[in-house]
């Protein structure tokens, strides 16, 4: 009987025990699947938002199952390190910090003899990183380094201090601080990953020379760190084509595409290559390349990125807008989650219509009609080399404004400019540059164009111009209107239209004048009909006859929507017909009747010619 209880006992015990292992098997297992998951679709560069609705779940499960370890098998108490630390690791994995931190810290107060205790401290350290709590996140560290000096070569640890030296030192404190650190690694991985973010840090300060320059004493290639020293020989092979060295950068990728290790990075290579390509002019070179790498690959980023850099040259090189527009609409199409390639991308098709869009205006134009083709033209410059990045084909337009004896003053001194900025900027000819500077400054004195240029020549900003006189002109006039208590006021009306009469080329400033001025006038109580003062629909006409494309425009197109404002032509006729034909007042009317008529007569103020 002792012995039948006694066996009883032990199965009991048996059964008992592999249930909680079987539990936080499971949940083990669910959290190393999300991260197969993950690090594969880091390798194919999958969009983190799709590989995130495969994993959470997963991850999800883990937390799941670490909680069911500790409620319902209190008797492995001494275990539930275990349960905690998974807990912990996968709320990391989802993104939730704060949960992960609360697990850690129960393993740190009450199983201080754990294993997991190292990791435990990496993991709090990076949890508050993510909280963007560096102060805390590096008082983990140090506890870590003090505690378990044998973990300064763990390769998340590296990283996070790079990380931390940024955030709390700058860039250039944690480079100090990495040199110094490299110099006394011993571990290969170690020196990789130091190497790997040296150079990502000096590349993102525009220092390729430097970056390039840790290379020179890799360590031998390993192919068990292959990973980390793909990293590495990317970021060589993008250094090379910085620094000019681009014979050696196409020699390099052949080297890199021949390496079995790196058979999932064939397309990025690929694409590395085919830029370097563009940039030493071989673009039938680059074409072979892109439509390789369209043809084989199917990470979606590089696809994206790789028709994005093929519209590049039809529109750049080639001169095909159209051809180009729709290989852009590809990347577009794949672009995923990269928000900041979406932007690149939309801002080039914009910038493409908008070019159409102005052509287009222009070309239907009614030639009996006055048109600013200089405006125009100044316009679709500024759209190729702002919004489209084709300075090359921006600056046949500016060339063409400044050549031209039509171009008003106002755009050829823009035009000048843009040329300038260009030249200084994007073709690196400061000798140039800074000829045309000097010009605008010494012939259109009183142009934004020349304050702007005495700022690039980083001389004093000595010059009074055209906008300033503009805008101290709209600053009076605003003052007189505020000084009425926004009531009506004949001088701050009259000023509002002096300071759009004087200065018709400052647009912004003439467009909110003329708004200004029929705003204004509009507030006159001579007429009890509820109907738009006529002289505010004269300039309102005016403001979006010169200036169809300003705010003002709109907003004053609003007003002229209104049922009112569309019968005035004939309202307006009818009373001036009416006060014609009324004979002049007798004796036996009202001044009541004589105030009543002259209302009616509405007799517009000064500038009728004008408007």
């Amino acid at each position: 009987m002792k012995i039948k209880t006694a066996f009883f006992l032990f199965i009991l015990l048996f059964f008992s025990g592999c249930a909680y292992i079987n539990t936080l098997y499971n949940g083990a297992s669910s959290y190393k699947k999300a991260q197969r998951t993950e690090k594969q679709a880091q390798r194919m560069s999958k969009d983190s938002a799709q590989t995130a609705t495969q994993t959470n779940p997963l991850y999800k499960r883990a937390v799941e199952k670490a909680d069911k370890t500790l409620l319902e098998y209190p008797k492995s108490e001494k275990a539930h390190d275990n349960a905690y630390f998974l807990k912990g690791i996968s709320l990391f994995s989802m993104g939730e910090f704060i949960s992960a931190t609360d697990a850690f810290e129960i393993i740190l107060e009450y199983y201080p003899e754990s294993k997991y205790v190292p990791r435990t401290y990496l993991f709090l350290a990076k949890s508050y990183a993510k909280l963007e709590d560096f102060l805390t996140a590096e008082t983990y560290v140090n506890t870590l380094l003090e505690k378990f000096p044998n973990m300064k070569n763990n390769r998340d640890l590296i990283m996070l201090r790079a990380d931390l030296a940024v955030e709390l030192e700058g860039k250039f404190a944690a480079i100090s601080a990495l040199e110094k650190r490299l110099e006394e690694a011993t571990n290969t991985l170690s020196k990789l990953l130091i190497i790997e973010r040296l150079m990502g840090l000096n590349m993102e300060n525009g220092d390729y020379e430097k970056a390039y320059s840790y290379t020179e004493n890799m360590p031998a290639f390993d192919k068990k760190h292959w990973q980390i020293y793909y990293k590495i020989e990317f970021r060589k092979l993008q250094c090379l084509r910085q620094i000019y060295k681009r014979d050696e950068a196409i020699e390099l990728a052949d080297f890199m595409l021949k390496r079995p290790n790196y058979l999932y990075n064939r397309s990025e290579i690929m694409l590395e290559k085919a830029i370097t390509f563009v940039d030493m002019g071989k673009y039938d070179d680059a074409i072979r390349v892109f439509e390789d790498i369209i043809a084989i690959s199917g990470d979606r980023k590089i696809r994206c990125k790789t028709w994005y850099e093929y519209a590049g040259v039809n529109i750049d090189v080639k001169g095909l807008l159209d051809t180009g527009k729709v290989q852009l609409d590809s990347a577009l199409s794949l672009v995923g989650d990269d928000i900041e390639m979406r932007l690149v991308i939309t801002k080039r098709l914009d910038g493409l219509k908008n070019i159409a869009d102005l052509q287009k205006k222009m070309e239907e134009s009614d030639p009996f009609e006055p048109i600013d083709s200089a405006y125009y033209r100044y316009r679709i410059g500024e759209e190729y080399w702002l919004s489209a990045t084709l300075p090359d084909s921006a600056l046949v337009y500016f060339d063409s404004l400044i050549t031209s004896l039509k171009t008003p003053d106002s755009t050829r001194a823009k035009a000048l400019y843009s040329r300038a900025y260009i030249l200084k900027s994007i073709k690196k000819d400061t000798i140039e540059a800074e000829r045309i500077f000097n010009e605008i400054i010494e012939k259109y004195p009183h142009f934004e164009a020349a304050k702007s240029s005495q700022i690039m020549l980083e001389i004093p900003v000595t010059l009074m111009t055209r906008r300033d006189s503009a805008n101290v002109q709209f600053a009076a006039a605003e003052k007189l209107f505020l000084e009425s208590q926004e009531s009506y006021s004949q001088e701050a009306y009259y000023a509002y239209l002096l300071c759009a009469l004087k200065f018709p080329d400052i647009k912004d400033v003439a467009a909110k004048a003329l708004f200004s001025a029929g705003w204004v006038v509009n507030k006159r109580d001579f007429a009890d009909d509820g109907v738009v003062d006529t002289a505010v629909v004269k300039i309102f006409v005016r403001l979006c006859n010169e200036y169809p494309e300003s705010e003002h425009c709109k907003q004053a197109e609003t007003m002229m929507n209104a049922n009112e404002v569309k019968s005035y032509a004939t309202q307006y006729t009818a009373r001036n017909e009416i006060a014609v034909d009324i004979p002049a007042s007798t004796e036996d009317e009202t001044e009541g009747e004589q105030a009543d008529k002259s209302r009616r007569k509405a007799v517009l103020p000064d500038f009728q010619k004008w408007l």
